[in-house]
């Protein structure tokens, strides 16, 4: 028999061990990625603009009057020799009750409506478009490489070229070790934007969401809200009409900022900054605010600039090209570090965080563009990780 004071000292015991073994399964079932460091940079970030591309006019058929008209019951043709047909007169013998044309019969010339069937060919688009194999569709969706002529054949490339524009939307989903999941949404909804992220820490579940609004060719946030195991943990409201951020713990924010000039040094919060920084293709002014909602730095941006190192990330099915970005603040460590896809629309591939004293680190393992997906990891279980 337990005694009473021993059995919370056991239960935890017990919930440690389950957790472990948790994790050691997580480590069996999929492999861990790794991340190799280019020394000598050979790619850049695009940039892009967030100008929309005026929306396509469609195709419109011309209207039946620019059309030759045919007649409904058009009379065969005629030699030039006879006399004409107005001056002919009907042969009663030879009138035939038909059933009347249909109407796309009547568009077309009599010699297309008279062609013989067996002469028409299927076109290989028809084919195309018709075939539903099973594993002619398996093929297309494993596919990694897309028709990129500058992909390599180890390298994980959209499966189609990206417009200048920036995505009007992103869907991005995250791994990392210790069963560590999350996601990214970015949403463009005409002039406005909202930013939110998921991450699923043991024991602590984090939410990130940002709305504002979009400026040429900036972001200006609105709202932060840093949210902790469903609870709003801390806030940032930036308050343009007055020049100043509010920040702080807690759903109100209770301290503020000095009078700020925006135009000068722009503000964000550290989502927001991510994704213009994305958008900028790396470039940034040479100082900018940014919040976590608890507190607000001032980022000097020389040192991420000369701190920008690219990398290839190994997937373990096709290797992933990035640019890694520190965001350190003011006389502290580094908070938050993004690395960057420059092929997938710069969009962040590799998070890492700093809470607590421990670094958490996720990875990308699906991108979707404009409600299309470009890519997704696909694993095979039951596979020991031997590195």
């Amino acid at each position: 028999m337990i005694k009473a004071e021993y059995r919370p000292f056991i239960i935890a015991i017990i919930l440690s061990l389950a957790v472990h073994i948790g994790f050691g399964v997580s480590g069996i079932i999929r492999p861990t990625p790794k991340l190799s460091e280019v020394k000598t940079p050979t790619i850049v970030m695009r940039q892009f603009s967030l100008e929309q591309a005026p929306p396509a006019v469609p195709e419109v058929a011309p209207p039946p009057a620019a059309v030759a008209p045919k007649p409904k019951n058009a009379p065969p043709k005629v030699d030039k020799q006879q006399p004409p047909v107005a001056e002919e007169k009907p042969q009663p013998e030879k009138i035939v009750e038909e059933k009347p044309l249909e109407k796309e019969e009547v568009e077309k010339p009599i010699e297309e409506i008279l062609k013989p069937v067996e002469e028409e060919e299927v076109t290989p688009q028809i084919v195309e478009e018709e075939n539903t194999d099973p594993l002619h569709n398996l093929l297309e969706e494993k596919q990694l490489v897309g028709n990129n002529p500058h992909c390599q054949a180890d390298e994980i490339c959209p499966q189609e070229a990206l417009a200048p524009q920036f995505p009007n939307s992103a869907k991005l989903k995250y791994e990392g070790p210790m069963s560590i999941t999350g996601n990214m949404n970015y949403q463009r909804d005409g002039q406005n934007y909202t930013i939110y992220a998921a991450f699923h820490i043991p024991f602590n579940k984090r939410e990130f969401e940002i709305s504002g609004t979009i400026d040429g060719n900036n972001l200006i946030p609105h709202t932060y809200i840093d949210k902790r195991k469903g609870k709003v943990y801390a806030s940032a409201v930036f308050d343009r009409e007055n020049g100043v951020v509010r920040f702080g713990q807690g759903e109100e924010p209770t301290q503020s900022t000095d009078a700020i000039d925006f135009a000068q040094t722009p503000a964000y919060d550290l989502f927001s900054w991510a994704w213009q920084v994305a958008i900028n293709g790396g470039n940034m002014p040479d100082t900018v605010w940014v919040t976590n909602g608890k507190k607000i730095y001032e980022y000097h941006t020389e040192n991420a600039q000369n701190g920008m190192k690219e990398s290839v990330f190994d997937t373990g099915e096709g290797k992933l090209r990035l640019l890694s970005l520190p965001f350190e603040r003011e006389g502290s460590s580094t908070e938050y570090e993004f690395s960057f896809a420059p092929d997938f629309a710069n969009v962040p591939a590799i998070i890492t965080m700093t809470a607590d004293g421990k670094k958490h680190t996720v990875h990308l393992i699906r991108v979707e563009l404009d409600g299309k997906k470009h890519w997704e990891a696909r694993r095979e279980t039951g596979v020991r990780n031997k590195d």
